[in-house]
C-alpha cells in the first residue's frame, strides 16, 4: 500500500483521501483571499486630488469623498450625449440601490473642458443649467483626465480610501451593468 492512500479521514461516514482535502483547503482560501481583496485599489495611483463646480457653483472635492464610495463618469463635451445617458442611467439606478444609505455614496457626473473649444465649453453651462440635468461637474484643468478615452465614457469606482477599485470605458449601459458596478462596491 503506497503511503498516500494510508491517510484517509474518517468521519461521519466520509471517507476522503489527505491530498484531496488539502487541495480542497487550498483552493477555498485562494477563493476567500480573491473576495476578500475585490476592494481593494486596482490602480498604485488613486483619485487625484481636484476641486470642481458644477453648472449651478456647487463645489466638491476629493476631500469630500474621502470616506465615501463614489462612483466616477466622465467625458469630453464631443460625447456628452452618450454621456448624459449613460451617467443618467447609473444615477437613477443608483438611486434605488442605495436607497437608506445615501450617505455613504457619491455619484460624480463630469465633463472634461480642458481640451476643447472654450466657446464651446462655455456654452454648455446654460444648457446644463436650463434642462434641469442633475449636477454636472466641470473640470476646466483636467483633473480627472487621465485614462479618458474619446468616444466612451470613463467609468470608475472608488473606495472610501480614495482608490479604483474598477475602472472601465463604457458605450452603453442597462441595468445589469449598474447592478454590477454597484456589487463591486459593496465588496
Amino acid at each position: 500500500m503506497n503511503c498516500e492512500s494510508q491517510f484517509h479521514f474518517k468521519k461521519a461516514g466520509f471517507d476522503l483521501p489527505v491530498k484531496f482535502l488539502f487541495s480542497f483547503l487550498f483552493l477555498s482560501a485562494i477563493f476567500t483571499l480573491t473576495l476578500s481583496s475585490e476592494n481593494r485599489a486596482i490602480s498604485p495611483n488613486p483619485i487625484p486630488n481636484f476641486e470642481l463646480k458644477d453648472q449651478f457653483g456647487s463645489k466638491v472635492s476629493s476631500r469630500d469623498l474621502k470616506g465615501k464610495k463614489a462612483i466616477y463618469a466622465g467625458c469630453y463635451p464631443e460625447d456628452e450625449e452618450v454621456c448624459r445617458k449613460i451617467a443618467r442611467k447609473i444615477y437613477w439606478k443608483m438611486q434605488s440601490l442605495v436607497y437608506g444609505k445615501e450617505k455613504e455614496y457619491f455619484f460624480l457626473g463630469y465633463v472634461l473642458l480642458n481640451k476643447s473649444n472654450p466657446l464651446l465649453a462655455e456654452s454648455l453651462i446654460p444648457k446644463y443649467k436650463s434642462s434641469g440635468y442633475e449636477s454636472v461637474y466641470l473640470d476646466w484643468k483636467g483633473k480627472l483626465e487621465k485614462g479618458a478615452q474619446k468616444g466612451s465614457v470613463h467609468i470608475r469606482a472608488v473606495n472610501t480610501e480614495g482608490g479604483i477599485i474598477l475602472e472601465e470605458h463604457w458605450k452603453k449601459a442597462d441595468n445589469k451593468d449598474v447592478v454590477d458596478l454597484y456589487k463591486r462596491l459593496q465588496n
